[in-house]
């Protein structure tokens, strides 16, 4: 079947089958058979043709779903510990950005530690029509204390989430929303459009050093979907905060203390 969607961007753009060819660094015939319908190209190059022709690379082949050995393709990269992945990777992937970045962590404070700029770049992303949601664990939940405990840190890690609160409240202002979350969460996702960086969560481990995935998307059904589905469970059952929530919200309570309450909890008859 004819690509009609191929043929009416390459005519919006005012390109011809020699002229997007050249901008891809295929051949003629190849983007032939791509209007044809009887090929399809490789996702780095349906990558390009859709920046090349400023549309969504899925609203050109939609049916481009994705089986067993072809999600297999939606790997990138991976690290054994997220502390390997140098800053500048993920910098690459936030100021390529065009329309999606979604952020779900316990505390994810190394974002705005590590890019100082990010405010500015997500905000003109905003300005841009793009969206960009962050979901945090609330620290004065039950969901954080746990993870605390378990890494031993005596709320370190309930007070990183109170940092990130602080510095993600311009972000906040400038549009994106941000929610705060209190359940067990498997797994920390940063989505930038089809690009996506996952970390595991393993017992024990701080997130740093637990191993971290890069996806592509390359159709629907596959690895990135799924993270996807993961990240909107999530922010489904999270709770959404204003900038004015942020500069209401109460200090968490102290895990000794927490801790202590809940011993006289369990003493009483």
């Amino acid at each position: 079947m004819r690509n009609e969607r191929l043929e009416a961007a390459m005519a919006k753009s005012g390109l011809s089958s020699q002229g997007l060819a050249e901008a891809v660094e295929k051949t003629r015939n190849a983007v032939d058979k791509w209007l044809k319908g009887t090929a399809t190209p490789h996702l780095d190059t349906q990558i390009a043709i859709a920046d090349e022709l400023g549309v969504d690379r899925l609203w050109l082949w939609p049916r481009d779903e994705v089986g067993v050995a072809a999600a297999r393709e939606e790997i990138v990269r991976a690290w054994a510990r997220r502390s390997d992945c140098p800053p500048d990777y993920w910098w690459k992937l936030i100021v390529d950005a065009r329309q999606h970045v979604d952020i779900l962590g316990y505390a994810v404070l190394f974002l705005t530690e590590n890019h100082p700029d990010l405010t500015s770049v997500l905000s003109e992303l905003m300005k841009n029509g793009g969206s960009v949601r962050i979901v945090i664990a609330d620290p004065s939940g039950q969901a954080a204390l746990d993870r605390d405990t378990e890494e031993g840190l005596d709320g370190l890690l309930l007070a990183r989430i109170q940092s990130s609160i602080k510095y993600l409240r311009p972000i906040v202002e400038a549009g994106a929303s941000l929610h705060l979350q209190n359940a067990p969460m498997y797994s920390s996702v940063f989505r930038f459009d089809d690009d996506m960086l996952v970390t595991p969560h393993l017992f024990g481990i701080p997130g740093k050093m637990a191993p971290l995935f890069h996806f592509r998307r390359i159709g629907s059904g596959g690895i990135f979907d799924q993270y996807v589905t993961h990240f909107e469970g999530l922010l489904a059952h999270a709770t959404p905060q204003s900038p004015n929530d942020i500069t209401t919200l109460k200090k968490s309570v102290r895990p000794q203390e927490t801790l202590e309450n809940q011993s006289v909890t369990k003493e009483r008859p």
